[in-house]
């Protein structure tokens, strides 16, 4: 079945984005809709060598930040890269894999960058490799649809006009989205299903959960990451 899934970009993203992703012929990144201050877009957790929970956070301009789409918004203080690498190298070295995976992210860490959306983008696409997802990805931003509609019909518009017939969404939009609503448009909707499943981190002896995929790639490596999503 050829499922489309959508969803806002996300700077390495975790596991349970990538699932959907994974079970998705075609996604379609969000990247013209409103920038959600305080959402997973433009940062992600992981761990410290003292297995706390650190967020590392990608610095935008927030100057009318209300009226722009996340591809217009701009990257605040490019010395975020230094600091996300130098993180990453004192507290994952010492992961089993964590040289094969640093090698193909690191490109990620030296590439200028001037908007948000590029980096988040650019972000995914490396994780899609290491995980070996194969989902087509079409950008909102290239896309010709009706640009007043929102929610649940902007929803419909981006599959109307990618030519999508099976939607798979996440259980979060229950609350705003109803089946009988795709059935008359002639959409089959699916929800996904997923549950994370725990994997050993490091010398960390309770599992934390909800982490960047980017841990599970240091712990696991990327032959075994794909059994995870």
């Amino acid at each position: 079945m050829n499922l489309t899934s959508i969803h806002q970009p996300s700077y390495l993203p975790w596991q349970g984005l990538l699932n959907k992703i994974q079970k998705s012929e075609k996604f379609i990144v969000m990247d013209g809709v409103q920038f959600l201050d305080g959402g997973y877009q433009n940062r992600n957790i992981f761990l410290d060598k003292n297995f706390s929970v650190h967020m590392l956070t990608i610095p935008i301009e927030k100057k009318n930040y209300f009226d722009k789409t996340i591809k217009e918004m701009r990257i605040a203080d490019k010395r975020w890269q230094k600091k996300h690498l130098r993180f990453l190298m004192q507290n994952y070295n010492r992961h089993p894999y964590f040289g094969e995976i640093l090698e193909e992210i690191e490109p990620i860490y030296t590439k200028e960058y001037t908007f948000i959306a590029d980096i988040l983008i650019d972000s995914m696409i490396v994780l899609f490799k290491l995980f070996d997802i194969k989902s087509t990805i079409v950008l909102q931003s290239d896309l010709e649809y009706n640009k007043e509609s929102k929610k649940s019909d902007l929803i419909f518009e981006l599959l109307k006009c990618s030519d999508s017939k099976n939607y798979l969404s996440g259980t979060g939009a229950k609350s705003y989205q109803t089946e009988e609503e795709f059935e008359q448009r002639s959409i089959k909707l699916f929800y996904q299903e997923f549950k994370q499943i725990p994997y050993e981190q490091h010398k960390n002896s309770a599992f934390s959960e909800g982490l960047s995929s980017l841990d599970l790639l240091f712990n696991v490596g990327r032959n075994s990451a794909h059994n995870y999503i």
